[in-house]
């Protein structure tokens, strides 16, 4: 049980619950609940058998004799009956395995000729109890946390990028790793500053002059040649109206 949640000593609820663990929760926090429930009443005599051994062993408690010894039938069974019935109702609430250890453990350490009390055997469980009643505790909330991430993954748009699985994330370190290598391992091939493929070429055929001159001119207004003679156009105008005068 504690291999299985180890990742629980360095997780907290403001962080997701590993992905490979969502699918373990239910099973786990069943197996803790179980592991926590209080002893039932055959759980708990079991435990209690050192006990009463022990008590019977020193004579801790004055017994009626056994049947065998010439005792009254059944009255020393009542008396041991009594004497657990009375560490049952104050220590009912400790599961069977954990009690069986902490009854032992006091009386192996027992110093006293007289019954151990509850306390004693209390103070030897409680602190198994207050573990086993923290992972619990943890795992249901990590529950808690794995359900409402499933929620908030759930309402998002179906083209949002999903959580990648442990295998695609080990898949990408791999790939950059490899990228890495294959570039310490050589020089990298420069591009060069120009490239001849990409240069272009000038045609300098007397076509293309020509092509290139008409298409410098094309941009130029045609000026309309005038009927009059040009040598008309520069004389005076009172010249040219003395000499119509003389027409």
């Amino acid at each position: 049980m504690t291999a299985a949640t180890s990742w629980l000593q360095s997780w907290t609820p403001a962080e997701p619950v590993p992905a490979g663990e969502r699918t373990k929760l239910p099973a786990l926090i069943a197996a803790a609940e179980q592991h926590a429930a209080p002893a039932s009443p055959e759980a708990f005599a079991i435990a209690m058998k050192p006990l009463v051994e022990w008590v019977q062993r020193f004579g801790i408690v004055p017994l009626e004799p056994t049947e065998q010894q010439g005792g009254q039938p059944g009255v020393r069974r009542a008396q041991v009956a009594e004497i657990v019935r009375g560490y049952r109702d104050a220590l009912s609430d400790i599961p069977g395995d954990i009690l069986a250890d902490a009854v032992k453990a006091t009386v192996d350490r027992h110093a006293y000729r007289n019954l151990p009390t509850p306390g004693d055997i209390r103070a030897r469980a409680e602190a198994e109890m207050r573990e086993r009643s923290d992972r619990l505790r943890r795992l249901r909330t990590a529950k808690m946390r794995a359900d409402m991430d499933a929620k908030a993954r759930a309402a998002e748009p179906s083209d949002a990028p999903r959580e990648r699985t442990p295998a695609e994330l080990a898949a990408a370190a791999a790939a950059k790793e490899a990228a890495l290598q294959a570039l310490s391992e050589g020089p990298v091939k420069a591009m060069p500053a120009e490239r001849d493929d990409l240069r272009q070429v000038r045609d300098d055929s007397t076509a293309a002059a020509r092509r290139r001159v008409a298409e410098g001119l094309a941009g130029f207004r045609k000026i309309e040649r005038p009927n009059t003679p040009w040598s008309a156009m520069q004389q005076p105008p009172a010249a040219s109206h003395a000499r119509r005068m003389e027409g």
